[in-house]
């Protein structure tokens, strides 16, 4: 049957109980009457008390933020932050405690606090003070800009009738000090007493933290012990009327925000209370027409309950739409013109679900492209800090080498002829030998500096085999690694060719050979290594030695960086491997745990 005949046999039937409309129209406008009032009143009574109660807040949040900025907390002395710290207790009477902490939660400075009530204050227990240590730890790593305060969320102590906030102010970014400032909530208890009441009743008022707990209850009223621990604010609209459940009845309630605090006030009445006059006027009209409305209930009550069921169906179906599961459908069974509005409704949802595939899949897309983006730019940003790095060591070593190295020479020569000298004792000998062997050694640093500085892009050869590189390199170094006791392997495939220039290749291999050489013990290995993934060619040095700390990865093929502890290791030898890597148009990669080897190589682009 389509819903207009429905709608007309249900008509039908009401018009031949007119008592019975006029009779629950009158209820009906009666409760509506009683119910706008009351939802006025609500609501203008919730904003007042959270005014007042954020009005409060507020002015006891703007003397300790005026204090903190007059001053610089950092700087100040153990006398002058006491002195601080009295201050800021001083503000208000709402104040329980001021605290100094370190980064740890650590009390800097002793606890500004009263012990024993007096003057209408909030006495601190030692019950209340190890309770609240117990938070300083995590508020100390609070994110709290400079010089700004942050409100934590509510405490509720055991001892005490009224909960309390915290408010932490960072002293210094640099120390991670916090200034933590316990504020009590009475305001709120105020603000409720001072509530205006009307109509003879006086409603019941609340203070709720942003998870719905109740903080403070207002006095007098007996239906606020039926009031739950916590409401859930997840199903319960700001600033507008609605019912909530009270022990075994509901109440008629309205909230309003405490400004940005996460604090809301509610306001409430038991639904029992207010419609009394409503009820008693429903039950009179219902025993006068209880006798005539009894057809009209029955037959309505079996056209209606399909009527309900589908429109609760539909309506679960809308706000199931409207909490974001796009993927709900409602299902269709009739002909009529409900059936028409689930279809709407289905073809609005695969819609509005295709719609967000859509907008999901290009937001991934972008980010994707942005890291990417981002990848390169950092990257290139890198190699043109290093480049910039290793062009003035170059031109630098090139000048230092050619002006050292003749005097260095002489010094060479001189001390050489000296200790020829069969009259000098054993004393001098050695003074002369000591000469001698620091005169050498920068010797060869300036020859080194004058290596690091020719190195240049020489023409490259094609199809050069890495195995080839990579023997030569090798022996090299072979009868040096093998005597310390430490195996030397090759692991490259002889076809595995690249276009370069194999001396320096074979040069950047020797660096890294004798640098894992250094870093390896005795009864470890050293391997060269060549691989070829995804186009790209990888070819470097993998050793058991004793690894490179991540702080130092970033660092290692600067100019005259070392971690090695041997004062023979001047730290020009990645560098060089750096420069030849970036002749060939090529890449650095370092793999390395402390403790667990390292892996250095050079990647060339496919």
């Amino acid at each position: 049957m389509k819903l207009f005949p429905k709608l007309a046999l249900v008509t039908l039937f009401v018009a031949l109980l007119p008592l019975s409309i006029v009779g629950f129209s009158l209820i009906r406008l009666e409760r509506d009457a009683i119910s706008g009032l009351l939802e006025a009143r609500h609501i203008a009574l919730a904003n007042l008390c959270a005014e007042r109660l954020s009005r409060a807040l507020e002015e006891t949040w703007t003397r300790l933020s005026a204090t903190l900025r007059l001053v610089d907390a950092g700087a100040l002395s153990r006398e002058e932050a006491l002195g601080l710290m009295r201050a800021l207790y001083g503000q208000s009477d709402d104040v329980v405690s001021v605290q100094w902490v370190d980064g740890a939660g650590a009390h800097r400075h002793p606890r500004v606090a009263l012990e024993g009530a007096a003057d209408g204050r909030v006495a601190v227990t030692k019950e209340d003070s190890a309770a609240l240590d117990a938070f300083l730890p995590s508020l100390a790593k609070l994110e709290v800009p400079e010089g700004e305060l942050v409100m934590s969320e509510p405490l509720v102590f055991l001892g005490r009738a009224t909960p309390s906030v915290l408010l932490v102010f960072a002293a210094t970014a640099k120390s991670q000090e916090r200034v933590i400032v316990e504020v009590s909530l009475r305001g709120a208890e105020r603000a409720f007493s001072a509530a205006p009441r009307s109509d003879g009743r006086a409603s019941g008022f609340a203070l709720l933290a942003r998870d719905g707990r109740v903080l403070v209850r207002s006095k007098g009223d007996a239906a606020l012990a039926q009031l739950p621990a916590r409401v859930d604010l997840g199903r319960v609209p700001v600033q507008t009327s609605f019912r909530v459940l009270l022990g075994e009845g509901r109440a008629l309630a309205a909230m309003a925000p405490v400004g940005d605090t996460g604090l809301t006030v509610l306001v409430f009445d038991a639904e029992a209370s207010v419609f009394a006059v409503a009820q008693q006027m429903q039950a009179r009209t219902l025993q006068g027409l209880a006798a005539a409305a009894a057809l009209s209930v029955l037959v309505g009550f079996f056209l209606s309950r399909s009527l309900r069921r589908r429109l609760a169906h539909y309506d679960a179906a809308a706000k199931s739409l409207g909490a974001g599961k796009l993927a709900t459908r409602v299902s269709i069974d009739t002909a009529d013109e409900l059936s028409v509005l689930g279809t709407t409704l289905n073809s609005m949802a695969a819609d509005l679900e295709a719609s967000r595939a859509e907008i999901e899949a290009w937001n991934k897309e972008l980010q994707a492209r942005v890291e990417a983006r981002t990848a390169e730019l950092k990257a290139a940003q890198a190699r043109l800090i290093q480049a910039a790095r290793l062009t003035a060591v170059g031109q630098l070593g090139a000048g230092v080498a050619h002006e050292i190295g003749n005097p260095l020479a002489r010094i060479i020569g001189y001390a050489q002829l000296v200790k020829a000298d069969a009259r000098l004792d054993k004393d001098t000998v050695d003074s002369l030998d000591k000469i001698e062997i620091a005169a050498k050694r920068v010797d060869d640093i300036t020859k080194g500096l004058l290596r690091f500085s020719q190195t240049q892009a020489l023409p490259a050869e094609p199809n050069v085999s890495l195995s080839v590189v990579a023997k030569e390199a090798a022996e090299l170094v072979r009868t040096r690694v093998e005597a310390e006791g430490v195996r030397l392997t090759i692991d490259v495939d002889p076809a595995l060719t690249l276009t370069c220039q194999p001396s320096q290749l074979v040069q950047a291999l020797f660096q890294l050979l004798d640098n894992a050489r250094k870093a390896t013990k005795k009864d470890g290995s050293i391997a060269i290594e060549a691989k070829k993934p995804n186009g790209r060619v990888i070819l470097g040095v993998r050793d058991t030695g004793v690894g490179i700390a991540k702080e130092d990865q970033d660092k290692l093929f600067d100019p005259f960086f070392t971690t090695k502890q041997d004062w023979q290791s001047p730290g020009l030898g990645l560098s060089l491997v750096y420069r030849i890597a970036e002749a060939h148009g090529a890449d650095t990669l370092v793999e390395s745990e402390p403790g667990h080897g390292a892996f250095v190589a050079i990647v060339f682009p496919p």
